[in-house]
C-alpha cells in the first residue's frame, strides 16, 4: 500500500515538473518580437581595413609639430626590445601559419630498393628456370645487330627482335 502511494507521488511530481518546465516556453498570443535597428554598414563593413582615425592614431604625436617629441618617439621605437620581440613573434606566427597550410596539400611518398641475391638450386622453388637457361635465353634475345648482320647467328630467328 505504501509502495503504491510512493509511485503515485513520484509520477505526480514528475508530471508537475514537466508542466512547470514547459510553462516557461509559452510566450502568449500577444507576443511581438522587439524591433531593433542596425546600420547596414555594421554587417557589411570590411574588418581588415584601417580607418582614417586609426591611421592618425598611429602617429598622434606628429600633431604637436615638435621635433623633440618626434625624436623621442623614434628613439623609443628603435630601442624598445619588447616591441621588437613582439614583431618577431608576430612574423614567426605568420610563418608557422603558412607552413601549416602546406599540410593541407596532398603528399607523395615513394620508396625504392634493390637486392642483388642469388639462390642455390636447392633453395629455389620448384619450376624456377636455372641460371644457365636464363643466360642462353638472354643471349638469344640480346644479340647485337652487328653479329646478326655478320651471320654469326646459326638461327635467323634469334636475330629477330
Amino acid at each position: 500500500m505504501k509502495r503504491i502511494e510512493n509511485q503515485n507521488l513520484a509520477s505526480l511530481a514528475a508530471t508537475m515538473g514537466v508542466l512547470f518546465l514547459l510553462s516557461g516556453c509559452a510566450v502568449g498570443p500577444n507576443y511581438k518580437p522587439p524591433q531593433t535597428s542596425v546600420a547596414n554598414s555594421f554587417a557589411n563593413a570590411a574588418t581588415n581595413v584601417v580607418s582614417p582615425d586609426e591611421a592618425s592614431l598611429a602617429t598622434w604625436w606628429k600633431g604637436f609639430n615638435d621635433a623633440r617629441i618626434e625624436s623621442l618617439v623614434e628613439r623609443a621605437i628603435t630601442n624598445n626590445h619588447d616591441l621588437r620581440m613582439a614583431t618577431a613573434n608576430l612574423k614567426e606566427a605568420r610563418a608557422l601559419r603558412r607552413l601549416t597550410t602546406f599540410d593541407l596539400a596532398p603528399t607523395v611518398q615513394a620508396n625504392a630498393g634493390y637486392a642483388n641475391s642469388l639462390l642455390s638450386k636447392a633453395a629455389a622453388p620448384p619450376g624456377t628456370p636455372s641460371i644457365d637457361a636464363l643466360v642462353v635465353a638472354g643471349e638469344a634475345r640480346f644479340r647485337s645487330p652487328m653479329s646478326c648482320a655478320a651471320g654469326a647467328a646459326a638461327d635467323i630467328t634469334s636475330c629477330v627482335r
